[in-house]
C-alpha cells in the first residue's frame, strides 16, 4: 500500500472533538489582577480506559490513559468562564443595567495525556491546549465591535474525518466585526470577517495545509417575545498552504445563504428551523506532474437544477420537566474537507439532559451519512475518487459540582466508521479544582 493510500485512509477515519476543549464546570473564587478584573486558574487530573486508541479495523487493544490539564479564565467581573456549568434551575442573566461597558475574556490551557500501554504505529504522550480571546464593546449597546481568537494545537482533529496518529495539527481561527441593534433591540444586523489557518505538523499531510477567508453578513429581528427570524449569508475563499501540487485539493469559493426562525409552541415545547441553499464554487484545476485536469465537483441539489444545495435543519425541544430536556435533530449540510472539495453530510441526532439533585447528565447518539466529493487523484495514485460512510457515535456524560471550587466529570463514547471499518470506546473520570 502505497503512502498516499494510508495516509488518505487514515484521514477518513475520525473523532469529534479537540482533546482539550473541556468544560470550566467550576469557576472558583479566582484573584482580583486589577479593578473589575479577576483570574481564574484550574488544574485538572483523569483517568480512563480507550478501547482500540489507533482507529485499527482489526486486532484492535485496549490501554489506560492519564491525563493532567492545567487552564486559566481572566475575565472582567460579571463574565462567566466560556462553558462554564449552569445547572438547569439556573436560568438568571446580567440586567442591562448592571452591563460592563466592556466584555473581556482571555482563556488558555494545556493538556497531557499519556496512554500507558498503547501498542500501536503512534505515539503514546499527546500534548494539546490553546489560548482563547473574546472581546466586545457595550455589549448591551446599539453598536458594538467584537473580536474572537482562538490558537489551539490539535491532537485528535475534529470533524470526523481525520485520524489522531501523526496528524497533529495547528488551528487558528480569528472573528471579528460590528454588530447593531436599532430600536431597543428588536432588530440585530451584524457583519464579520472570518479568518482560518489550519496547518498540519506532519510532512506527509501538509496537503492539507489551508487557509480560508469568509465574510458574513446576518440580520435578526425579534418579531415577538419568544419568536425569531434571521437571515445569514457568507462568501469565502479557500484556498491550500502547501504539499506537493498533485496532492494539493481544489480552491474553492463557498456561497451559503440560510433563512431560519426559532419558537416556542408551549412554555415546554420549543422548535428552530433553518434553510436555505449553498455552492462551493470549486475551480477545475491541472495537475503538475502529466497536465491532466482535476474535476471541480461541487456540492449541488437536482432540486435547484444542479446549480446548488440544499441547505436544512431543524430541532424540535421539549422540556419535560423542569430538570429535564430532551431534543431531536436532523441538519443537511456540506463542509469543507480535509482530503476532499467537500463532505455532505445528512445527520440525525437525539439528546437528554436530566438533572439529578446536583449532577447534571448529558446523553444522547447521532448518526451521520457522509459522503465525500472531489478527492485529488494524486492522494490514491489513481483517478478522483469519492467516498461514503455511515458514522455513528453515542455518548453521556455526568457533571458534579461538588463544590464551587471542585468538580468532577464522567465520560463515556462508543464511536464507529463503516468505511473507515474502526470501532472505539472510551471511558474517562476527571476531577476539577479551581482557584
Amino acid at each position: 500500500m502505497t503512502l498516499r493510500t494510508c495516509t488518505l485512509l487514515l484521514l477518513l477515519m475520525a473523532l469529534a472533538g479537540p482533546a482539550w476543549a473541556q468544560e470550566a464546570i467550576v469557576e472558583g473564587p479566582g484573584y482580583q489582577v486589577t479593578e473589575g478584573t479577576v483570574i481564574h486558574p484550574s488544574l485538572g487530573i483523569g483517568t480512563g480506559l480507550i478501547y482500540n486508541p489507533y482507529y485499527e479495523s482489526s486486532d484492535a487493544t485496549a490501554t489506560p490513559v492519564l491525563r493532567l490539564r492545567g487552564a486559566f479564565a481572566m475575565a472582567n467581573q460579571g463574565n462567566r468562564p466560556r462553558g462554564e456549568l449552569r445547572l438547569l434551575q439556573d436560568d438568571s442573566e446580567p440586567s442591562a443595567s448592571s452591563a460592563p461597558g466592556l466584555d473581556f475574556r482571555l482563556g488558555g490551557v494545556v493538556d497531557y495525556q499519556w496512554w500507558t500501554s498503547a501498542a500501536g504505529p503512534g505515539t503514546r504522550h499527546q500534548i494539546s491546549g490553546g489560548l482563547d480571546l473574546h472581546l466586545m464593546t457595550a455589549p448591551q449597546g446599539v453598536t458594538s465591535f467584537f473580536i474572537d481568537n482562538n490558537l489551539m494545537r490539535v491532537t485528535d482533529p475534529p470533524n470526523f474525518e481525520s485520524f489522531g496518529r501523526n496528524l497533529n495539527r495547528i488551528i487558528n481561527r480569528l472573528k471579528t466585526g460590528l454588530q447593531v441593534r436599532p430600536g431597543g433591540g428588536a432588530f440585530r444586523f451584524a457583519g464579520q470577517y472570518e479568518n482560518t489557518v489550519d496547518y498540519f505538523e506532519s510532512g506527509a499531510s501538509d496537503f492539507a495545509n489551508r487557509i480560508h477567508h469568509l465574510v458574513r453578513g446576518r440580520a435578526e429581528w425579534q418579531f415577538l417575545p419568544i419568536t425569531r427570524f434571521y437571515l445569514d449569508a457568507s462568501l469565502g475563499y479557500f484556498v491550500a498552504a502547501g504539499g506537493a501540487c498533485e496532492l494539493v485539493k481544489n480552491e474553492s469559493r463557498p456561497l451559503r445563504i440560510e433563512l431560519g426562525s426559532s419558537t416556542a409552541f408551549t412554555e415546554r415545547t420549543s422548535l428552530r428551523v433553518h434553510l436555505g441553499a449553498g455552492r462551493g464554487f470549486y475551480r477545475e484545476r491541472a495537475e503538475c506532474s502529466d497536465g491532466s485536469r482535476v474535476p471541480a465537483t461541487d456540492f449541488t441539489s437536482p432540486l435547484f437544477r444542479n446549480w446548488v444545495g440544499l441547505l436544512a435543519g431543524a430541532e424540535l425541544s421539549y422540556r419535560y420537566s423542569p430538570l429535564g430536556r430532551i431534543s431531536v435533530t436532523y441538519e443537511h449540510d456540506f463542509e469543507d474537507s480535509v482530503q476532499a472539495n467537500f463532505y455532505r453530510d445528512h445527520a440525525l441526532g437525539g439528546r437528554i439532559i436530566h438533572q439529578f439533585d446536583r449532577i447534571l447528565v448529558h446523553t444522547g447518539a447521532d448518526i451521520r451519512l457522509r459522503g465525500y466529493r472531489g478527492v485529488p487523484p494524486g492522494l490514491t495514485g489513481g483517478s478522483s475518487m469519492d467516498y461514503d460512510s455511515a458514522i455513528l457515535r453515542l455518548f453521556g456524560k455526568g457533571y458534579y459540582p461538588y463544590r464551587d471550587w471542585l468538580g468532577f466529570v464522567g465520560d463515556v463514547s462508543l464511536e464507529g466508521d463503516s468505511s473507515a471499518g474502526y470501532t472505539r470506546l472510551g471511558l474517562q473520570l476527571s476531577a476539577v479544582a479551581a482557584f
